[in-house]
């Protein structure tokens, strides 16, 4: 809001000139009388007025790029990371920051997506200016014996108003596009190793949280509060670096030798990560630096397995996945995973905007998506937690 402050002084000058004849008694040298030069009195009136004109000029810029997104398996990025990644062919992956309107989409999939249409909202934006204009009248008035002439000067403000035209980005909406949901999610929470920090908390927040108040406003995505099984650590060595290849192929091979419960309609498996471990998603990028944890879905003996992916948030994490302790910033990434995988758990199956994707925004993406980086404590069975925030269609705000 910028204010302007204009002083303009208006001066009204009136200059009557009166021409009288006076006729002298004195005469001349031959005696005559002689009438004398007219005489001319000037009257000068001057009168200031001084104006103040204040002008409130208010201009609001609102600048939005809207990007529409292809469906993809889902990850919480680094709240530094700004960068837009590729479809890898294995599935399809979402970061929670937006910056190009187009994605690559992965070679299974069709080469041309049409995206669902979006709606900008015009909101019209008000400058006004004000200019100075001046005039000037004169007029002459002739009265017996006198002459008159007056001078008026005007000066008048003149403004001009200018219409600008923004943009809104549209409100978020999770769409449904017809997949399965997990309607009463069963967490089966993996630690890859012993190495893997919080193992007992971690179990006991899965315990607390996947059936409690927290999945409540997700009944309007036909998902109820679940349950969990109690944390297994498995054995499985820690290496530099893993492919999410390898992670299906490990889940598959526990499921195969009885290390985890059999896959169902409503199974999640929650794998943690131990530190110095960096992980590729199935789009090939890198764990603390392109995201924090993604959940995504493969097919093992004709069952479609969820699974998410939550490594160490230590080292190169701890400097982008969250504001609270080590803890505190795993439990939010292993809840956002937690209510994405309930609402769109075969997103990794997904090739277009249609089933098997189920509860997707095609600009903003899943439920925790669109709250990125927005938490809260709660308490559960008498524990705090830092969980992550999620969408509420019904109240369009983030709860």
């Amino acid at each position: 809001t910028t204010t302007i402050t204009t002083t303009v002084a208006t001066t009204l000058s009136t200059t009557s000139t009166r021409a009288t004849t006076q006729t002298s008694q004195a005469t001349t040298g031959n005696g005559t009388a002689a009438k004398s030069a007219p005489s001319t009195t000037t009257a000068t009136t001057t009168r200031t007025t001084t104006t103040r004109t204040t002008l409130t000029t208010t201009t609001t810029t609102l600048s939005t790029t809207t990007t529409t997104r292809a469906p993809t398996t889902t990850r919480t990025t680094p709240a530094a990371t700004s960068a837009a990644t590729t479809r890898a062919s294995a599935g399809l992956t979402s970061t929670t920051t937006r910056t190009s309107a187009t994605t690559t989409r992965p070679a299974a999939a069709v080469t041309t997506v049409t995206p669902l249409a979006t709606t900008t909202t015009a909101r019209p934006v008000t400058s006004t200016v004000t200019r100075l204009a001046t005039t000037t009248q004169s007029a002459s008035t002739a009265k017996a014996g006198a002459v008159i002439t007056s001078t008026t000067t005007t000066t008048r403000a003149t403004t001009t108003t200018r219409v600008t035209t923004t943009t809104k980005a549209p409100t978020p909406r999770l769409i449904n596009f017809g997949g399965p949901v997990l309607r009463n999610i069963h967490a089966i929470p993996i630690f890859w190793n012993s190495q893997v920090q919080f193992r007992a908390n971690l179990s006991q927040f899965y315990l607390d949280v996947a059936g409690s108040a927290y999945m409540n406003p997700l009944a309007q995505y036909n998902v109820l509060p679940g349950s969990s099984a109690t944390g297994r650590t498995v054995a499985f060595p820690t290496t530099q670096l893993i492919l999410d290849a390898a992670i299906r192929a490990s889940i598959a091979d526990l499921i195969r030798t009885g290390g985890v419960p059999a896959p169902h309609a409503n199974i999640y498996y929650a794998l943690h990560f131990p530190p110095g471990m960096g992980i590729v998603s199935p789009d090939g990028s890198s764990s603390c630096v392109n995201f924090c944890g993604y959940h995504s879905s493969f097919t093992f003996n004709t069952t479609r397995i969820a699974y998410g992916v939550i490594p160490d948030m230590g080292g190169p994490c701890a400097r982008g996945c969250g504001r609270g302790s080590l803890f505190d910033n795993t439990v939010a990434v292993a809840s956002h995973e937690l209510i994405e995988a309930a609402t769109d758990p075969l997103v990794g199956h997904a090739t277009r905007f249609g089933p098997p994707l189920a509860w997707y925004d095609p600009i903003y993406g899943e439920v925790g998506d669109i709250c990125s980086f927005q938490h809260r404590y709660a308490s559960y069975n008498g524990r705090t937690y830092m969980v992550h925030k999620l969408w509420d269609n019904s109240k369009n705000t983030c709860v």
